[in-house]
Parts: structure tokens; sequence; C-alpha cells
């Protein structure tokens, strides 16, 4: 069994259509990025584990997540649906997600019309992968590869998923003027949603685990974000973006990670939720040729003052499960990542 190394990241909504004028609370959402790709060995921390070492990771006591309110409901049944904008991950962008004797597994994916499996290209090249919320407008999760820390240049202007509201378009990321007006934010947000809302646009595929630069650009379409402060996003930057490198250096052999990341939505102008949790996980292969895994967990408490979690996978799974009142897994069954 062959596993390319896995990160996650999500976000879960527990509070229903409350406006951003109204209240300052996220609620939190799941994302899940992972796929095989390029690396830069020069943006790779230098500290890997000794051959036949194994990594120990220390686990906290975790706290337990606070709610806002309800939980939010997940109507659907988690099984794989098909989508919008591709027929399914495995069929059409299977290397964003670890195999298991060659099967990509992918995150537990939400049946239902309103969640859309999107191959995410860009240039004419598939980059990673999203399962898209259209009736919350954020992702649910991104599965991409890690390639690397690199601090690229950011992209002025943000991209949406044309596809989504016009049928007749390419399945490709392009500007807002791929979509006739009327049509336009049907299905996903745009960018008026966060103007003058206090709310940035929160990566959930970081821009910083790439060091080419197209890649990065990828990033910065709307169907790979939901909205932060300023305050988390610079926290989440810091207690699990960076420390994900860090860890993946110490803990994985080179070239056999991927990762996932996503999240759930509150409301800005009533059409945009917004996440009270960010979470990421991990699965890689150590020096020993054997699988590992662990996962990050962070509130988006608005003021960027919450302390990121350590969890293990078995409990991320759990927890993941209640927030989304529905059976879930980052990383199916496979041994070493569940």
């Amino acid at each position: 069994m062959k596993l390319i190394g896995l990160l996650l990241l999500a976000l879960v909504s527990l509070v229903e259509g409350e406006e951003i004028a109204n209240s300052r609370r996220g609620v939190p959402s799941f994302a899940f990025p992972a796929f095989f790709g390029r690396s830069c060995a020069s943006s790779f921390p230098q500290s890997h584990t000794e051959e036949g070492e194994e990594l120990r990771v220390k686990f906290p006591t975790i706290p337990h997540w606070g709610r806002g309110g309800a939980a939010r409901q997940v109507s659907h049944n988690p099984t794989l649906g098909k989508g919008r904008s591709c027929a399914s991950f495995t069929a059409t962008c299977p290397d964003f997600f670890v195999k298991d004797r060659n099967t990509p597994v992918t995150p537990t994916v939400f049946r239902g019309a309103q969640f859309v499996q999107i191959c995410q290209k860009y240039k004419n090249v598939y980059r990673y992968a999203t399962l898209y919320d259209t009736r919350n407008r954020i992702p649910v999760y991104s599965a991409y590869t890690y390639a690397g820390y690199a601090q690229t240049t950011r992209s002025g202007s943000w991209m949406i998923e044309p596809q989504l509201d016009d049928p007749r378009a390419q399945p490709e990321m392009g500007t807002e003027g791929k979509v006739p007006g009327d049509s336009l934010g049907a299905h996903q947000a745009v960018n008026r949603d966060y103007e003058n809302t206090g709310y940035q646009k929160g990566h959930v595929y970081p821009h910083c685990h790439n060091c080419d630069k197209d890649q990065a650009e990828s990033t910065f379409t709307l169907t790979n974000a939901a909205p932060q402060t300023g305050a988390d996003n610079t926290q989440w930057f810091n207690q699990v973006e960076k420390q994900v490198t860090a860890d993946i250096g110490k803990g994985c052999k080179p070239n056999t990670f991927q990762g996932k990341v996503g999240l759930t939505p509150n409301v800005v102008k009533n059409r945009v939720n917004i996440p009270s949790y960010y979470w990421s996980a991990v699965c890689c292969e150590d020096n020993n040729k054997k699988f590992t895994s662990w996962g990050y967990v962070l509130q988006m408490n608005g003021y960027g003052s919450s302390t990121a979690a350590l969890y293990p996978l078995n409990q991320l799974n759990s927890d993941l499960t209640n927030e989304y009142n529905a059976p879930f897994k980052v990383f199916g069954a496979i041994q070493g990542c569940s």
C-alpha cells in the first residue's frame, strides 16, 4: 500500500444564517487538499528524521469544540456524489488524493446538488481539487500536493469558477467577466460579497505551500476561499500553515506528502458563510515506510487570539463527524492515517 502524504485543512460552520453585520463570530468548516506534485527542496526544512527513526508527536489535552449555536445539520448522505464541474475527483483529478493499493481515497464527499466536485484548472493544467458548497458559497475542502514553502508573489485579483454559474463556460477558473451579469454569483461567492464586511478572503489551499508561480496564482479563486478576519488569517498562517511545513520536514519522507484544507460558513451579506474553525490534517510516509498522520484545529474567534491544537486523526475524524452531524473521514480507512 503506497500512500502519498496528505494534508487537510477544514472549517466547520456551527451557526446558520448569521449576518456579518450582526456578529463577529465565525463558524467552522472543513476542507482537505492532497496531491502528488513537484517539490522545491530548498523550501523544505532540513531537519528530517534519521533513517529508522519514527516521528513521535505529543498530543496535548484536546479542548472541546465550543458551539456558538446549533450544530450544522448535513442532511445529505456523506458518500461520493457527482458535481457540476467534473464527474468525480477520482475520474478527473485523482492525483490530488492519497492512494490505497493504487486506488485514490478522497475525504468524505457529501451527496446532494449543492455539493460540487471541482478539479481546479488554471492555464490548462489541473492544480488541485475542491469540494464546493454552492448553497453556502464556500469550499468544504481543497486537496493539493505540497510542493514546499515559498513567499511567492501574491495575486492582486481573485478569480471564480465560471462553469458554476454558466454551464456553457469552459471548465477553467477565470475572471467574473466570463459569466453573464444576470447569472454571476448564482452558485458561488463573488468579489462584491466581501466588500465592506471587515472580512478577508482566507485561503483554503495555502498559496505559500507552493514554489511555482502559476501554481500559487491558481489558489486565488473564490472557490478556494472563505471569510476570515485579518487577525484570524494571520494566526492561521503563523500557527498552522508555517507549522505544517516544519512538521513535514521532521516527520515525512520527501515527496510523500499531500494535503487537504476545508471549511463551512456563517454569512456575508446573507450569501457567504463564515467558518468557526479551520482544521488541517497530514498523512505521509515516514522513513520506515510506514504511514503517519496528525491534524490541527484553530478556532476563528475574530480576534486572532486562539491557540492551535494538535489532534490525532482518529479524534479529528470523530470531532468532524460530530460537527457535520454525519460520518466523516479525512483519509478513509487507510492504516496509520485514520
